[in-house]
């Protein structure tokens, strides 16, 4: 009996032994949290300028991720011209006076560096104003109908038959000046 005792203790011992060396080696794995995508802030989606002038859109975001990730901005769609700062999403874009009248989309970007990466987009549209017409009134005094070349006049009015014929005439016969 004696050799089944101890072949008994030995067993258990080594039992014990076995379940020391496994929980030193099957330690708790470390739990991943998953990767959350970038969040824009709430913004205005409309802004309205005038034809030559400078807009700076401020595009910010936050990613809820621990340890903090870096964000990283770009534009996927935007009129010719725009830039964005890749670090911290402010849009600049400089209208010429070919905008005024149009409605212009932007779409922004941000991806973070996570793993994998995650992104979110965030758009908008800015409405360049039409131009005022140039409106330039001229009014001749004391000339008659046949003063100016373009009416048959024989002497040359190269720049009155210019304004004539690229303008608007407006014709009015009143023996008063004052009545115009």
């Amino acid at each position: 009996m004696s050799i089944l005792t101890n072949l008994r203790t030995e067993m258990i011992t080594l039992l014990r032994c076995m379940l020391a060396l496994a929980a030193a080696f099957l330690l708790p794995l470390p739990t991943i949290a998953a990767n959350v995508p970038p969040v824009f802030n709430a913004v205005t989606n409309r802004y309205a300028i005038n034809g030559g002038v400078t807009i700076a859109i401020t595009n910010t975001a936050t990613d809820a991720d621990v340890p903090a990730q870096s964000l990283t901005y770009s534009l996927l769609s935007a009129p010719l011209g725009a830039t964005i700062n890749a670090g911290d999403g402010v849009v600049t874009w400089t209208t010429t006076t070919n905008n005024a009248g149009t409605s212009n989309f932007f779409r922004v970007v941000v991806t973070d560096n996570g793993t994998p990466p995650l992104s979110a987009t965030n758009s908008f549209t800015v409405f360049v104003r039409p131009s005022k017409p140039n409106i330039v009134i001229t009014v001749t005094d004391d000339h008659g109908f046949a003063d100016i070349s373009a009416h048959g006049c024989p002497a040359p009015t190269p720049n009155m038959d210019r304004l004539g014929s690229e303008g608007i005439r407006l014709d009015v016969s009143t023996p008063r000046r004052f009545a115009v």
